[in-house]
């Protein structure tokens, strides 16, 4: 039985040893072109930027970092993202982490996911990132670099079927091309799949009986119901900021099917995903027809800016609560 393990645990290793060999090599023959980068220098502040995908579609999510290091002996002011684009961007989430000191210069990271407003190509307002010296501060001692070339151009609805044609078109041309090589990588990937399957069913196996209990997670209805709370506590709706509370609705309905029905698709638009859920079995017939009635009026405010009246926004409140199961469960 002992040699039966370290024969099963040597072939692991090799299987592991080719798999991240292979991994390195494909990576070095296709650098991924979906980021975009760039890095300034200005005065004692080196500014690192970046954006993915390099070129959004309208619904898109995009992920944005922007990174400042700076000396230690420099204070420095960041700019309001959130202020100064809120014209042409919705702003999902930002996170500001706090300072780190990295080689005995002072790091500022922001992280954050945000969704283009309009198509088109966007020249982005100027960041000004203001800096002063701690030791004794006077009047008039601030600096200031400024950024002004920042683009970024997001594709319309026009563009998105002839991109997808050229996705489509060009994996199924990249499988008729794999070598033989490239295709026994993917063989020799798929058995290390497998040997870590068996791996952790003994592992698991051996220890079920001492496993801990798991804390019971809230339902996806509970999730949702809090997210409508928390959504109409912000008052959108009285201001008559109805884009916000129409991208709002939509993220919490996209959020609740992605739990209920355990669909990983961060990185799909919106019309990719809904697509893969209406050809999802779990859902009837009556139920698809309703998100779809449901997304298309909330398309018109999210990317037409045409303002709903009150009764369409009762509608279609009351369908996410439906679609969500919150109505059956207050009544």
């Amino acid at each position: 039985m002992k040699k039966k393990k370290k024969s099963i645990l040597v072939l692991l290793c090799l299987v592991f040893l080719f798999a991240c060999s292979e991994k390195e090599r494909s990576k070095k023959e296709n650098p991924s072109p979906t980021i975009q980068r760039k890095e300034y220098n200005k005065g004692p502040l080196r500014i690192e930027w970046e954006m993915a995908p390099a070129k959004p579609l309208l619904n898109e999510l995009i992920q944005v970092s922007l990174k400042v290091t700076t000396p230690p002996e420099y204070e420095l002011l960041l700019p309001s993202l959130e202020e100064e684009w809120k014209n042409f961007f919705y702003f999902h989430y930002l996170w500001k982490n706090p300072p780190l000191l990295q080689n005995k210069n002072k790091v500022y990271h922001w992280e954050g996911s945000m969704e283009a407003l309009e198509s088109g190509e966007i020249l982005l307002p100027p960041l000004d990132f203001r800096y002063q010296k701690k030791q004794k501060p006077q009047k008039n001692t601030g600096y200031s670099a400024l950024i002004t070339d920042l683009k970024l151009e997001i594709l319309s609805d026009k563009n998105i079927a002839k991109e997808m044609d050229k996705k489509d078109i060009f994996s199924i041309q990249k499988i008729k091309d794999l070598p033989t090589q490239q295709r026994i990588s993917k063989i020799f990937l798929v058995l290390l799949g497998l040997s870590f399957l068996f791996l952790f069913y003994f592992i698991w196996k051996k220890h079920i009986s001492s496993s801990p209990e798991v804390e019971e997670l809230p339902s996806p209805e509970e999730l949702a119901e809090e997210s409508l709370s928390l959504l109409l506590q912000k008052k959108y709706l009285e201001n008559k900021e109805y884009r916000l509370f129409y991208f709002e609705l939509t993220r919490i309905v996209r959020e609740y099917i992605e739990c209920k029905y355990d669909l990983q698709a961060a990185r799909q638009t919106s019309e990719e995903f809904f697509l893969t859920l209406f050809s999802f079995p779990g859902l009837n017939k009556e139920e698809k027809e309703k998100l779809s009635m449901f997304l298309k009026a909330a398309d018109i405010v999210k990317y037409a800016g045409q303002n709903p009246s009150f009764l369409e926004v009762e509608n279609s409140l009351a369908t996410a609560k439906n679609f969500m199961g919150l109505l059956k469960k207050n009544s």
